[in-house]
């Protein structure tokens, strides 16, 4: 069974969750003023509602990232795992 590893890219904003294995992206966590939010990468589970494309978010400062990323994950609860 593969277990997911937590990974900070450069900016040090968010958690993102690989496979320990193989290195797919599972999901991310962040966090501000102290909540946690989370998102789920759905291509990876069975549940596949709709197609995605890429978007790309270079221009944005870490700021506008984490304050995006607030906006459009869930509401955490029990984290860290």
């Amino acid at each position: 069974m593969a277990m997911a590893a937590l990974y900070r890219f450069a900016t040090k904003t968010t958690d993102f969750l690989l496979c320990s294995q193989c290195g797919v992206y599972i999901g991310a966590v962040v966090t501000d003023e102290g909540r946690a939010y989370a998102t789920l990468n759905m291509n990876v589970s069975n549940l596949r509602p709709f197609k995605v494309s890429p978007i790309v978010h270079g221009e944005e400062s870490n700021r506008q990232r984490v304050e995006r990323r607030v906006k459009t994950f869930t509401p955490l609860v029990n984290y860290p795992f």
